[in-house]
């Protein structure tokens, strides 16, 4: 990996990780917290953890307006905390949210979406209450063995792999369905990720070594993304970031992350060998690559695949 700034603060397994462009938040499933980092220096502003945010093995955070959205897989439960000062809002859990192991989070329109690990069912809580809105699940939905989920606008898509894979666009207004795209129609073969850039999805495969690249807008199938340098089949996370398409595989025996051309698929970095366990988010111009085997994230350039700094212990 090319020298880079190196930065030490409380990182201990991190697992997932949200930025805006001003702050990252990182769960830090080691020590049951959240960290609050700078996203211009990578240096820890805030530190949120103690037993009454159950944050336990977190899987999916998210910032919306002035407060953090965590789940957690251990405990069953959604935390709420202020971005400000990290103090505790609200801890959502119990039968009456039907989270059956929280895995993902997405909010629009004031609309809290979080996905069931199962991958067939769906909690929309609202934003400003946290109260239980409805609960999504069912034939109409064609949710099965859903890996991902992103925010376009103000509607939701959901990947599932299932049956050769399908995509499922919800109202966050509603909680209704807009479409459904099936696999033959959008190319797909067993999704395993989905990523958007605003305009268009991206959706990796377990089968076929290629990406499917549709309209965000109408589903419609645009084209399809290939690589003679790399495997594609079971991506396992993806960020679009400045017309590049960064992938990340943790199936492999020598796991990746890499740099795609979103237009065309010509690779612009590949690191074949530099992380152990990763998965990619992205936010306007940078890549970040969490490492929970390694407890480190690296902070890449979102056009050229730099690596800017790397924040460990």
């Amino acid at each position: 990996m090319p020298r880079a700034a190196s930065l030490h603060v409380q990182i201990s397994v991190p697992s997932v990780l949200y930025s805006n462009g001003r702050q990252a938040w990182v769960a830090n499933t080691g020590k049951s917290a959240v960290l609050e980092l700078s996203a211009k220096t990578g240096r820890e502003l805030l530190n949120v953890t103690g037993a009454k945010f159950h944050l336990d093995n977190s899987d999916a955070i998210t910032q919306y307006g002035n407060d953090v959205w965590v789940s957690n897989a251990a405990s069953d439960s959604v935390t709420e905390f202020y971005s400000r000062s990290g103090s505790l809002k609200h801890v959502l859990k119990g039968p009456a949210f039907h989270f059956d192991v929280p895995s993902m989070i997405v909010i629009a329109k004031g609309h809290v979406f979080v996905l069931a690990q199962s991958g067939d069912k769906v909690t929309e809580i609202n934003e400003k209450s946290a109260h239980l809105i409805r609960y999504l699940h069912g034939a109409r939905y064609h949710l099965d063995g859903a890996v991902g989920m992103v925010r376009v606008g103000t509607d939701v898509w959901i990947a599932s792999g299932a049956g050769g894979g399908s995509l499922t666009e919800l109202s966050a207004a509603t909680g209704g369905v807009m479409r459904v795209v099936t696999a033959h129609s959008a190319h797909l073969d067993t999704p395993t990720a989905v990523a958007t850039d605003g305009r268009s999805l991206f959706v990796s495969n377990a089968h076929g070594a290629h990406v499917s690249v549709l309209s965000a807008g109408t589903g419609a199938l645009e084209r399809t993304i290939t690589s003679t340098r790399l495997n594609l089949d079971r991506v396992t996370s993806m960020a679009a970031v400045e017309g590049r398409l960064w992938v990340a595989s943790t199936w492999t025996r020598e796991p990746y992350v890499a740099g795609l051309l979103a237009a065309n698929g010509t690779p612009v970095r590949i690191y074949p060998r530099a992380y152990g366990y990763p998965a990619v988010f992205g936010d306007g111009h940078h890549v970040w690559v969490v490492d929970r085997i390694q407890s480190r994230v690296s902070e890449l350039s979102g056009r050229t695949g730099h690596v800017l700094r790397i924040i460990s212990r």
